[in-house]
This record gives structure tokens, sequence and C-alpha cells, in this order.
């Protein structure tokens, strides 16, 4: 019981293996067989970072905090903190 807020289609491949949410508002959606994290702004994917770009094997879960995405790794076995500065959408919003 409870109402729909919001839908989010799934990208890609469909499959998301971890999900997080900046303070601007921002999802963060970790796709295991694109080996990359997708950053949506109102349901619009606006950028793509691969899994080698940060340096992971593998994403199990995302956690943002005080402007740090945490992404936990567990085949590289380490848990990472990084600043993910998205791109800046076209009319000043970002």
């Amino acid at each position: 019981q409870g109402d729909v807020l919001g839908r989010i289609t799934p990208t890609g491949s469909g499959v998301v293996a971890a999900m997080a949410i900046d303070a601007e508002g921002r999802l963060y959606a970790a796709d295991p067989v694109g080996r990359e994290i997708r950053v949506l702004v109102d349901g619009r994917v606006v950028q793509s970072i691969s899994y080698r770009s940060l340096g992971v094997f593998e994403i199990a879960d995302l956690q943002g905090a005080g402007g740090v995405m945490w992404i936990v790794d567990p085949v590289g076995a380490q848990v990472e903190g990084r600043r993910i500065v998205p791109r800046t959408l076209r009319g000043g919003a970002s």
C-alpha cells in the first residue's frame, strides 16, 4: 500500500546492482553488465562513468555522503570514496 512517487526505467542492460542519490537529487545506478555507473537527472541519463575509470572491478553498493560517493568493490577488496562531479546540463542545471 502506498502511492508511486516516481519510476525509473533501467537503461543499458536493464540490470542495476546498486543505487544512490546525491544531495542535488542525481541518481547513480551501477550497471554490472555494462560495467558503468549511470548518472540520471529527472529520469534521463546525463553521464556514464566506466568502472575502469574508477579503478573498480565490481560494485556491490553505492552510498553518497558529504559530497563523496562511497563505492563497495568486493572483487577488488576495497571500499573507496570518490568525489564524482557530474557533467553540467545545458541551461545551467547541474
